[in-house]
């Protein structure tokens, strides 16, 4: 697969930037190097420039920006640090940048003045030669953010290594911004207050995937970019396949003889062999060199998590997986999902999930196609007034709507019931028409008139009229589904003697730490999908351990839904960004400690072939820092089978997990 997927890259950046306007913060943090720059030489270099995150793709001498410009160079790559601080998940205020460029303002200008003038003498050769030359330094600016002590020669060296075989891809990228360059013409350069910040996150997420394949690839160092690897040992020999971490995560340890125990749960990892992969799946696919040093050293398995006669949902597994036996603990999907939101229900009440859904535009309801489960990924916000609309029209004494996270949303119904018939979740429908998966059960008559209903409702909804005005699908009804009762979960402290925490985007499993009595942390931009925050939910974890947790169990949704959408590419990619930006901040915060383990699964398969949940057995891995085996070169479905290792339930793992 690609390892510049434009596509995808663009949408992650896009969304990157829109989550809580950060393109906002981002464009005003700059605006003050643009206004300087702008009133003294023209402001359209320096666009360009800030537009690539400070890279010299817009070379000064070339140009014929003024002086002024080569004195703010040492800002450019403070600006550059700036862009992939907030990618890392970081958070930096306004002041970094300047400060940055302020504090190595002396080694910065000459980096910047002499990779301008190297390309400037390539271009009075010919123009060709210096735009090669360009492109071949693009990401000087990044690397002097991420590693200070290169000097100019070693900086353009590593740079020219990074995007060997990637210059022309660079440049189609930036050419795909062309007529995002031409509005911002156009409005006089307003619309650059959310194009710039979009370019640029675009460009450091370039530089971002280029850095990790020349590490993997053997093409550079960790060290070169200011990072000292990590791996989960001390002792771990130095020939361990690149598992790295980065080095501006700061932990201060105060208890660090405590065990730790860490859950990673790639939610739908594993997989069935793929035919466009020539029978492979996504985990034998993936580049995942951090979570196959752990298995090189970890115990290797499968473990059975859907216990028989149970649906292969994600409740029932997480559940397993956690510790909580499901045919003792589980009552139903939607009350988990109701804790997380805050809905306190009596013991009558029977919640169900509502999701908004996308249904094709037959007459008859029956006939409809379930086009897409989760309406186009719909924001929260949309998805708020969508429910709200639904409420006010449904909405009564008996059945009340409660609004949850993007397509995830609840109904309590006051002394329901929950012998309902077939009220089949939306995902294991993609694609076929709904009228046979409609519960004909006399119990589910008025859930199944409101979903009816609903279509009428909303077809021509404000939201969806926007939506379907900006190339979006439509959050055209409501689908009811996933029906329980208040659950009684006892708390995990209680259960196994340890303070635990649950980091994770999906109510469901919000649901399940709060009714455990187990901290939720909120993550700022995690979304359940790919273009999750996945910095943040890494050092979410690493912050619950050192404020008190013992466990963190961190859940990432992104590979079960790229299988839901028979996404094969992007599942591959899911588990490479687990493993990019996931794993190595995980060991980064856990290397101080005496002892821990770390734990790595699926929850169940969701294979790209069926596009729903399985039952089979999942492989796992458990890594223990003072007690290494040996273990398995790369793990996968088929070498973690062919340890012969198999652990029967959830339950019995978790056990292994701690007392082992």
């Amino acid at each position: 697969m690609d390892i510049l997927n434009r596509k995808l890259i663009k949408a992650e950046a896009k969304s990157f930037i829109s989550q809580d306007r950060k393109w906002l913060t981002m464009a005003l943090a700059c605006l003050p190097l643009i206004l300087v720059n702008g009133a003294i030489s023209g402001g359209f270099n320096f666009a360009v420039n800030f537009s690539e995150n400070g890279d010299v793709s817009s070379s000064s001498f070339s140009s014929g920006s003024s002086i002024v410009a080569w004195l703010l160079l040492p800002f450019m790559i403070g600006m550059a640090g700036y862009f992939l601080n907030h990618l890392r998940g970081l958070n930096p205020d306004w002041k970094s940048l300047y400060r940055e460029g302020l504090d190595n303002y002396g080694k910065y200008i000459k980096v910047g003045i002499i990779t301008e003038l190297v390309i400037f003498l390539w271009t009075l050769l010919l123009i060709v030669p210096g735009i090669i030359k360009m492109y071949e330094y693009y990401f000087v600016h990044q690397i002097m953010h991420d590693n200070p002590e290169l000097d100019h020669k070693e900086a353009r060296d590593l740079s020219k290594r990074m995007t060997d075989g990637f210059k022309s891809e660079i440049f189609i990228m930036n050419l795909s911004f062309f007529f995002w360059l031409v509005l911002s013409a156009l409005t006089l350069g307003i619309a650059y207050l959310y194009v710039g910040p979009y370019m640029a996150c675009t460009s450091a997420m370039y530089y971002e995937n280029l850095k990790h394949h020349a590490i993997t690839t053997g093409v550079a160092t960790p060290e070169e970019f200011g990072i000292t690897p990590i791996i989960p040992d001390e002792n771990h020999s130095s020939d361990v396949e690149n598992p790295v971490t980065y080095s501006y995560i700061n932990n201060e340890i105060e208890n660090k003889d405590a065990m730790k125990y860490v859950v990673v749960l790639y939610d739908g990892m594993a997989d069935y062999p793929v035919p466009q992969f020539d029978g492979k799946t996504p985990m034998m696919l993936a580049k995942k060199p951090n979570f196959d040093s752990l298995a090189k050293k970890g115990t290797v398995g499968l473990v059975k998590t859907v216990p028989d006669g149970m649906k292969p949902g994600s409740d029932v597994a997480n559940m397993s997986v956690m510790g909580f036996d499901p045919s003792i603990y589980y009552t139903g999907r939607s009350p988990l999902e109701a804790a997380s939101i805050g809905v306190d229900l009596k013991d009558t009440d029977v919640t169900l999930r509502c999701n908004v859904v996308t249904l094709s535009d037959e007459e008859n309801y029956e006939d409809k196609t379930m086009v897409d489960y989760c309406a186009d990924d719909i924001s929260t916000e949309e998805a708020e007034k969508i429910i709200a609309t639904v409420q006010e029209h449904f909405g009564n004494d008996i059945y009340k709507f409660y609004s949850g996270v993007s397509y995830r949303h609840c109904l309590v119904w006051d002394n329901g019931t929950t012998y309902l018939g077939n009220m089949t979740p939306p995902h294991d429908i993609s694609g076929r028409v709904v009228g046979e998966y409609l519960s004909t059960s006399e119990n589910a008559t008025d859930l199944i008139r409101m979903m009816k209903e609903s279509y009428d409702l909303l077809k021509d909804h404000p939201v969806n009229i926007e939506r379907i005005k900006n190339g979006k699908r439509p959050a055209n009804s409501i689908w009811l589904w996933g029906e329980g009762k208040k659950p009684a979960l006892s708390p995990f402290e209680e259960l196994y003697g340890i303070k635990g925490a649950v980091i994770s985007a999906v109510d469901l499993l919000k649901g399940i730490g709060k009714c455990a009595k187990m901290e939720t942390p909120d993550v700022e931009g995690a979304t359940g999908y790919i273009d999750t925050n996945f910095v943040g939910k890494a050092q979410a974890a690493v912050d619950a351990l050192k404020n008190g947790c013992d466990y963190a169990y961190i859940h990432i949704e992104a590979p079960d839904e790229c299988g839901h959408r028979r996404e094969a590419e992007n599942k591959v990619r899911a588990i490479e960004i687990i493993d990019e930006q996931v794993l190595p901040i995980i060991f980064d915060g856990l290397k101080d400690y005496d002892d821990y383990k770390i734990m790595i699964l699926p929850d169940h398969p969701t294979p790209i072939v069926t596009a729903t949940h399985a039952s089979d057995p999942v492989p796992f891995m458990i890594y223990h820092k003072t007690q290494e085996v040996d273990g398995v070169d790369t793990i996968n479905e088929e070498t973690a089978k062919a340890t012969g290792l198999f652990v029967e339930s959830g339950v019995q793992l978790m056990k292994k997990f701690l007392e082992d």
